[in-house]
């Protein structure tokens, strides 16, 4: 039978912390252990996404960092690279490569790599430890580099992604001014992996996590016979479509 969402997840997204610090409450996630999923594959992934989708109908914005810290780990394993995740790690993956922001993997002296460049659209850059980050090296091919956020060289540039919707994900824009990183697979090994479309699934569960949350609450106000309020969340839902869209 496929694994339920990880025990102890209902009581920690109840709080009690404030609920604008997604930082803090994936920290407290990760601290407990409910970032340790079932990896996409196992046998188990059913039990992967009722987590990512339980997230999702508490806090999207928290889903959004505690997805992006799972996927780092299954990528991770799946390229041989999990050692490089340290106890009590959380992980972001940054791999959006819109133009004008482009990250250089340079080969370092030895095993080592080094980024240089803007990176953009990073959720939770001010929350997590470590990331994922996309790059091209010196060949013009796409790479991926595991980098430790907590080092010189790192500097969160205020600006970045503008989703109303999804303001708590504190996404941002990260400059690298030659930060050492280690190579994570070999070029090309990101998207050509198997696991990468379970990462789009991944997203997608926490979104139906965020859409049950609707659903229950407009059945519960059809089941107190609430008709004008629930046809008020009908038509306020329908006027924050665009907004909901733009979070995406």
């Amino acid at each position: 039978m496929p694994s339920p969402a990880p025990r102890g997840l209902d009581e920690l997204l109840a709080g009690p912390f404030p609920a604008a610090d997604t930082g803090r409450r994936l920290r407290l996630l990760v601290d407990a252990g409910c970032g340790a999923l079932p990896l996409p594959g196992s046998g188990e992934t059913l039990g992967r996404w009722r987590a990512l989708a339980q997230v999702g109908e508490a806090d999207l914005a928290l889903a959004k960092l505690f997805e992006g810290h799972t996927d780092a780990l299954a990528i991770l394993a799946e390229l041989g690279a999990l050692a490089l995740a340290p106890r009590g790690s959380r992980w972001g993956v940054w791999c959006a490569e819109p133009p004008g922001n482009r990250v250089a993997i340079i080969r370092a002296p030895g095993a080592g790599v080094t980024l240089r460049g803007t990176k953009a659209w990073c959720s939770g850059a001010a929350g997590i430890t470590h990331a994922l980050v996309s790059g091209w090296n010196d060949e013009g091919r796409p790479c991926l580099a595991a980098v430790s956020l907590e080092q010189a060289g790192v500097a969160f540039v205020d600006a970045g992604w503008e989703a109303i919707g999804m303001r708590g994900s504190a996404t941002v824009n990260v400059r690298f001014d030659d930060v050492p990183a280690a190579a994570v697979g070999a070029p090309d090994a990101y998207v050509h992996r198997p696991g990468f479309l379970h990462g789009g699934a991944g997203v997608a569960a926490c979104w139906f996590g965020g859409v049950r949350r609707i659903a229950r609450r407009l059945r519960a106000g059809a089941a107190n016979g609430a008709w004008r309020a629930v046809w008020k969340d009908l038509r306020s839902e329908e006027r924050l479509l665009p907004e909901i869209a733009l979070a995406g």
